[in-house]
């Protein structure tokens, strides 16, 4: 029987080894930091999502410049970074998400100056920015990079150039279908963010009003200064 399934076997062995190979010289092109990456990542990468693996790569590079020497380090020193390291790049590879994915460099490179005991918390954020999609980290912006003030140029500035998450009001009686769709989905992002932990409800059971009303908490903020987001609303001129 083994015999009759060599032939099999032998394409399948050396389908995954070329691939291995394509992988290893696709981010080798990518500079000294993406032939790093490519010893232990090529491990355990799914088959497909090639070019997603090299766009985090290459995001990675843009962020860490100069530090290709201390990221190669922290790989073979730490084992925590090495894990986070490895976690990161499944989670890179699993998203379409570009943003997702500069969020993901910005993050490593937020572990690559972590002790070993922070380790865990910064697996905990990982898991936290996999959680949430791309419109929650705007609302989480929006909660906490501007200053509480009515009219703030920078935070309206931001919402236009987001319009299509900040634009969404109440819907009154009558409104679409399409309003309503939008206007729940709006309420479910801002929902989950409490639910995690990233936002808090300031009103609970007595809500004023047909939105909602939140901040942002110490948590939310965390995740956005490790994921490169955050900005001290007081330091703005």
């Amino acid at each position: 029987m083994f015999e009759s399934n060599a032939p099999e076997l032998w394409r399948k062995y050396t389908q995954q080894d070329l691939l291995a190979a394509t992988i290893r010289v696709g981010l080798s092109l990518t500079g000294p930091l993406g032939a790093i990456a490519a010893e232990f990542i090529t491990e355990f990468i799914p088959q497909q999502r090639i070019d997603r693996l090299t766009d985090f790569v290459e995001k990675l590079a843009e962020v860490l410049k100069e530090s290709d020497e201390q990221f190669k380090e922290r790989l073979s020193s730490s084992n925590g970074f090495a894990a986070l390291a490895e976690q990161v790049a499944v989670s890179a590879v699993r998203t379409a998400s570009t943003d997702h994915r500069a969020d993901l460099a910005e993050l490593l490179k937020h572990g690559l100056s972590s002790s070993e005991a922070e380790m865990l918390e910064e697996q905990a954020l990982l898991s936290l920015r996999d959680r949430i999609n791309d419109a929650q980290v705007l609302l989480l912006m929006n909660y906490s990079n501007f200053k509480p003030t009515l009219r703030d140029g920078e935070r309206s500035a931001f919402q236009q150039m987001h319009s299509g998450l900040f634009s969404i009001n109440p819907p009154p009686h009558g409104s679409s279908t399409e309003d309503q769709r939008r206007w729940t989905m709006r309420e479910h992002y801002e929902s989950e963010l409490a639910t995690l932990g990233l936002l808090r409800d300031t009103e609970g059971i007595a809500k004023s009003g047909p939105q909602r009303k939140y901040e942002i908490t110490s948590l939310g903020r965390l995740l956005l200064q490790a994921i490169g987001r955050y900005r001290d609303p007081m330091s703005a001129v």
